[in-house]
C-alpha cells in the first residue's frame, strides 16, 4: 500500500485545511495509507487528524517561518514520500522536493505572486480550486473543490414571513456583508418592493481587522435593529434549515465558494455575486447573479428571488433542482474523489500526478 503525506497550510482550520481532510478521506477510500504533516501550534489541524484516524507527523513550529524550516528539513529526511502540497506555505518550503503536488486554494496576490511564480520551475503544474483560478493563475490546472452532503429537513416552504435572508461566513467587507446589508436597508424601507424580511447572519469576524469590523458593523447598524437576527458560529445544516434563501456576496476573488456549494448541495434557494469562480460554481443558467460590491444591483436581484420565492414555488424548485444536479455532478463528494482518484492512478502509473496547465476553463 502506498503512502501520500498531506501537508497543511495552516495548524488552524479554515477552508483549505477542510479541504485538506476530504483529500484525505478520498485518498483514504482508494487504498492510499494517509498521514498528515502540520505544525504543533496551533494544532486543531493536529486534533483533527488524530479523530479521524489519521498517522500525523506533527512539526515542532509555532510560526510560519519555522514550519517552513521544519518541514524542509522533514523532507529531506524522506526524499521518496509522495506529498500533497495544501497551500503555498508548504508548496514553497518544499520547491526541491521531486515528489510533490502542488495545491493552491487561492489567487495569489501581492508578494505571494512571486512565491507562485517560482512554483513553476522546472515545470511543475498547480492545483487550484476552479477554472477561473487556472485563468488567473500561470501554471495551474482547475481542480475544483467539493462538499459534503448537505441533507436538510424542515425548511420553510411557503417561505417564511418576513422572508429569511440569510449569510453565513466570516463578517467581513470582503464577504460583501456591507453590501448586502445596504441591500436589505434598501429593501426594508420600501417593503411594496421586496416585502418583509430579516436579514439572518452567521458567523463571527475572525481575525479581520478593526477597521473592516467597524465598516461591517455601521453598515449592519444600519438597517433597522428588529430585522436583523445574529446567530453566531452555527452548524451549517441547521442554519440551511431555517433560512428561506442564502446570499453569497463576495467581493474578495472568490477561487471557489464552499457555502454556495453547500447550500447547492442542501437545495436552498442562491443569490450570488459575479465575484471570482462563483458564477462558475452555478453554471451560466442561474438567474440570481449581482454585480459584486453593488448595493443597488444586489437589491434588485434580491427583490426579483424575493417574487419568486412568494409567487412562483414551481420555478423556484426548477432553480434549486438544477443548482443541486449541478452540484452532485461537479462538487459532490463522488466527483471530489474522481478527481483525486485520478491524480492517484497517474502516481502510481509513474506519471506526472497534474497534468499540463489549462489555458482558462476546458
Amino acid at each position: 500500500m502506498t503512502r501520500l503525506y498531506l501537508a497543511t497550510n495552516n495548524g488552524d482550520i479554515s477552508g483549505g485545511e477542510v479541504m485538506l481532510f476530504a483529500i484525505a478521506r478520498a485518498a483514504r477510500e482508494e487504498g492510499w495509507e494517509v498521514s498528515v504533516i502540520a505544525p504543533r501550534t496551533p494544532d486543531e489541524v493536529c486534533r483533527r487528524a488524530d479523530a479521524e484516524g489519521y498517522d500525523v507527523v506533527r512539526l515542532a513550529a509555532d510560526s510560519r517561518p519555522a514550519y517552513m524550516l521544519q518541514l524542509a528539513r522533514w523532507a529531506a529526511r524522506h526524499r521518496d514520500a509522495w506529498i500533497w502540497c495544501n497551500g503555498l506555505v508548504p508548496a514553497f518550503a518544499l520547491i526541491g522536493h521531486r515528489r510533490r503536488i502542488t495545491h493552491l486554494h487561492q489567487v495569489p496576490t501581492g508578494s505571494n505572486r512571486v512565491f507562485a511564480a517560482a512554483l513553476r520551475i522546472g515545470g511543475s503544474v498547480s492545483l487550484i480550486p476552479s477554472y477561473y483560478g487556472a485563468a488567473a493563475v500561470r501554471g495551474t490546472r482547475g481542480f475544483p473543490n467539493w462538499t459534503p452532503v448537505i441533507s436538510i429537513t424542515g425548511r420553510p416552504a411557503p417561505p417564511s414571513e418576513p422572508v429569511r435572508v440569510g449569510f453565513l461566513g466570516r463578517i467581513s467587507p470582503m464577504k460583501g456583508v456591507a453590501t448586502l446589508a445596504q441591500a436589505v436597508r434598501e429593501l426594508a424601507g420600501n417593503p411594496s418592493a421586496g416585502g418583509s424580511l430579516e436579514l439572518w447572519l452567521a458567523g463571527d469576524h475572525g481575525h479581520i481587522p478593526e477597521d473592516e469590523v467597524a465598516v461591517v458593523e455601521r453598515a449592519i447598524g444600519r438597517v433597522p435593529a428588529e430585522l436583523v437576527v445574529r446567530c453566531g458560529r452555527v452548524v451549517p445544516e441547521r442554519f440551511l434549515e431555517q433560512v428561506d434563501l442564502l446570499v453569497v456576496a463576495s467581493e474578495c476573488s472568490e477561487v471557489f465558494g464552499l457555502t454556495a456549494a453547500e447550500a447547492m448541495s442542501a437545495g436552498v434557494p442562491l443569490v450570488v455575486s459575479d465575484d471570482g469562480a462563483l458564477p462558475e460554481l452555478l453554471g451560466p443558467e442561474h438567474p440570481w447573479i449581482a454585480r459584486a460590491g453593488n448595493a443597488e444591483d444586489l437589491a434588485a436581484v434580491l427583490r426579483s428571488a424575493l417574487r419568486t420565492l412568494r409567487e412562483d414555488p414551481a420555478r423556484v424548485r426548477r432553480i434549486t433542482d438544477a443548482a443541486h444536479s449541478r452540484w452532485r455532478r461537479l462538487y459532490s463528494p463522488e466527483a471530489g474523489r474522481a478527481r483525486v482518484a485520478e491524480v492517484l492512478d497517474r502516481i502510481r502509473r509513474g506519471q506526472d500526478p497534474v497534468p499540463p496547465a489549462q489555458e482558462g476553463r476546458p
